[in-house]
């Protein structure tokens, strides 16, 4: 065998190294994947949360609203009532007076 002693010999690749350029390249996947990256993921859940907190609002408006019926309705009722003892009130004065003029 003729040849030079320090010579490098040819080292065959091996899957366990990875030069930069693969590293980054999959780091890169990772995040940028269209279905299974982290900001895919990060998308969707984010569609998801907005989703949620509009069914969330649409709740909370009807019952928002189911509310506000039932106090519009309270509050008719003590116009009610309260017409009503203005009324009996008078009708009391009224006996007051009656009654004081004919002793």
């Amino acid at each position: 065998m003729t040849g030079d002693i320090n010579a490098n010999p040819p080292v065959a690749a091996s899957p366990a190294i990875k030069g930069i350029g693969a590293t980054l390249s999959d780091l890169l996947a990772r995040y940028t994947d269209s279905h299974t990256g982290l900001i895919f993921k990060s998308t969707d859940s984010l569609a998801t949360l907005q989703t949620q907190l509009k069914s969330r609002q649409t709740s909370l408006n009807a019952l928002l609203g189911s509310k506000r019926d039932r106090l519009i309705r309270q509050f008719a009722n003590l116009e009610v009532t309260i017409a009503q003892l203005q009324r009996q009130g008078t009708a009391l004065n009224s006996f007051k007076t009656t009654g004081s003029n004919s002793q």
